[in-house]
């Protein structure tokens, strides 16, 4: 079973499989606290694509279809953003980006320096400079 963090649970026991302070839930696009769901992997069934299937049990495969917001999926080492350290892959860990200021779970708050609608934590160049957040 895959254990992106290494802690203590599996992925789809975890509601942070990344370690970065944001809940799973949130980094996938679903924020709905009277959810119901029938595979337990942590998506509402109203948004999932296979109620009853998850990748836990070897039947489905989110990977497929969850957000992925540095398109590094297909290269070594890539992974969609519940998954991956460094939701933009501008070199500095979603942890430290301040994706969830207030410590809630969700991203509604997240830093965006240059006012460009994409929060810092998902964005590679933080102030819109035209020079990647790490080059700086």
């Amino acid at each position: 079973m895959v254990n992106t963090d290494q802690a203590d649970e599996p992925d789809y026991l975890d509601s942070d499989a990344d370690n970065d302070g944001l809940l799973d839930l949130f980094e996938a696009g679903f924020d709905n606290p009277l959810r119901t769901d029938a595979d337990q992997d942590g998506l509402d069934d109203a948004f999932d694509l296979a109620p009853g299937r998850d990748a836990a049990n070897g039947s489905g495969n989110p990977a497929e279809w969850m957000p992925d917001h540095d398109d590094d999926l297909l290269t070594p080492g890539g992974n969609v953003d519940f998954r991956d350290n460094d939701d933009d892959n501008d070199g500095i860990y979603t942890e430290f980006e301040f994706a969830d200021p207030n410590g809630n779970g969700r991203p509604s708050d997240a830093r965006d320096t240059d006012a460009d609608n994409k929060p810092n934590y998902l964005d590679n160049d933080d102030d819109n400079d035209g020079l990647y957040t790490i080059a700086e």
